[in-house]
């Protein structure tokens, strides 16, 4: 029988999230935060030997790039933002498997690293940019186990190794740092005479996603006081606000898009009315619509941040304040931004959506009161809309032009979240790894994740963001080492969720990890 224990989806979490920490940093003093992020765990991932290996015989890494000196910032690159060069401490804790499993080293390798980033607007509340992992190499000699041992990795060197950085303002002092780079590498090795590795030699090459910081959003709390009714004043004025995405597709060549880390937020001239479509109440606001910019295919050179002013109004369902919980449906009822004028890129940039536009925008927020008497929000909308541009003379797009209607899933706070987890079992383990990509994703994400040693007995499964279990991936006994699952879109009777955020949590006698995804339907 499944026990219901409700506990707040940070706690699930722990002091320590599957494969990335918290980070956040302080502003550098130009309104942006210096590159690489200086996180408390650097940039962690899985790397793998097995070529060289007796078969089925592998060392599983989990490696961490981390203590970074001799850093030099400068603009320029291939990305035509920033370049940043440096060096490093690769750490590597290493568990042979198969005929080796014995085997356990840890290992800190000095690496020489240059990366390079997209332009970025210092300032901003949000700077989003894609990055590059360009060169990464490094060796050492005459170890115990290994004669020598090297790794290369990096798009200098024919090893493609994309990223992207989210840099997301807090309190105007610090920003959350989430970041990743896909990297492709090789590793070579040749065992030392006298250890487990003797007379073992090869190169084995891999791609495996490095991740610094988590994203905002799910995970970050927003507290609201109360506001001497029982219950919280609506929208909620959580920083940074309803975070999203957005997309401009249609009209542009093809394969190529314009993606957007789409934000509505600075709430003002707001104005509460009783009633609205879902009878508990109207409110009216004016927002801004912040759009960081990039494009890719033949416009991956286009970046841009553009703030629109927009009108907005949302409905909401009767709700009964003084409860402790207060969960009820919402509407993105209406939205329409204030047309553009006269710039380099755009003659032509308006943002409209919401349900009484045609473009349903149904939502639902939760308020759970906290001991402190304030309440903690959690709140999103499946927000649908329409973008039409015209390129403006002179620039990347001129004489390009259309309309692109999508649905994206935006939201603010964090869920709570109902789980069967044990309180033994409600802090992430730090051996555990977990990963989902890509996220957001349309018609299916790979789960990938990192077994205990030994492998044993382990559930993958996805929850909605009222925790109610949507579909069980595994169920039973996993070996050590990464392994991987696939999550459709589908739950366990077949049929296709909404579109939405979900959480998927591996589980096994070590701890749990949980990560969330975003689902938009195709």
């Amino acid at each position: 029988m499944r026990s219901v224990v409700a506990s707040s989806f940070l706690a699930l979490l722990g002091p320590a999230a599957a494969l990335a920490t918290p980070c956040v940093i302080p502003d550098n003093g130009f309104g942006t935060v210096a590159l690489p992020p200086a996180c408390p765990t650097g940039y962690e991932g899985p790397l793998s030997i097995s070529v060289g290996l007796p078969a089925g015989t592998t060392i599983d890494i989990d490696a961490e790039l981390t203590n970074y000196f001799l850093v030099i910032e400068t603009p320029g690159g291939a990305l035509g933002g920033d370049l940043q060069s440096f060096q490093a401490e690769l750490q590597m804790t290493m568990t042979g498997t198969g005929a080796l499993g014995g085997f356990n080293r840890f290992i800190t390798m000095q690496v020489a690293c240059e990366t390079h980033t997209g332009p970025r607007t210092p300032g901003m509340a949000v700077q989003s940019f894609p990055s590059d992992f360009f060169t990464l190499t490094g060796s050492i000699f005459g170890d115990p186990d290994f004669d020598d041992l090297s790794i290369v990795a990096g798009t200098s060197v024919g090893l493609p190794s994309p990223g992207h950085t989210t840099l997301t303002e807090i309190g105007g002092t610090t920003f959350n740092v989430d970041s990743f780079f896909d990297v492709s590498y090789r590793i070579s090795f040749t065992g030392a005479p006298g250890s487990i590795l003797e007379g073992f030699a090869g190169t084995t090459p891999g791609t495996e996603p490095f991740v610094a910081g988590e994203p905002r959003g799910p995970g970050q709390l927003c507290a609201q006081p109360d506001n001497g009714l029982g219950t919280v004043d609506l929208p909620p004025l959580c920083p940074p606000g309803y975070d999203g995405h957005m997309t401009i597709s249609t009209g542009l060549p093809p394969a190529t898009t314009i993606e957007m880390d789409a934000l509505f937020h600075s709430f003002v001239n707001i104005f509460r009315f009783p009633g609205g479509t879902l009878g508990g109440g109207t409110q009216e606001f004016d927002a801004t619509l912040l759009l960081p910019m990039s494009g890719t295919g033949p416009l991956s050179g286009f970046h841009r941040t553009i703030s629109l002013s927009a009108f907005v109004e949302t409905h909401t369902a009767p709700r009964t304040p003084g409860d402790p919980v207060q969960s009820f449906d919402e509407d993105f009822f209406f939205f329409q931004s204030t047309p553009i004028i006269g710039d380099p890129d755009f003659d032509q940039l308006v943002v409209r959506g919401g349900t009484n536009a045609g473009f349903p925008s149904p939502g639902h927020t939760t308020l759970t009161q906290s001991p402190t008497g304030g309440w903690e929000v959690d709140s999103f909308f499946d927000i649908c809309y329409q973008i039409t541009f015209a390129g403006a003379p002179g620039s990347a797009i001129e004489g390009m032009s259309g309309t692109t209607t999508r649905c994206d899933v935006f939201y603010v706070g964090f869920p709570t979240m109902v789980t069967d987890a044990p309180p033994s079992l409600a802090a992430t383990a730090p051996s555990l790894r977990l990963d989902g990509r890509p996220n957001p994703f349309t018609a299916s994400t790979t789960l990938t994740f990192q077994a205990p040693r030994g492998g044993g007995i382990a559930s993958l499964e996805v929850y909605d963001v009222q925790g109610r279990l949507v579909r069980t991936l595994i169920d039973g006994f996993v070996g050590s080492g990464t392994g991987t699952a696939t999550w459709d879109g589908r739950d366990d009777r077949g049929q296709l969720v909404g579109a939405g955020i979900y959480f998927y949590r591996f589980e096994t006698a070590e701890g749990s990890a949980t990560r969330k995804a975003t689902f938009l339907r195709p």
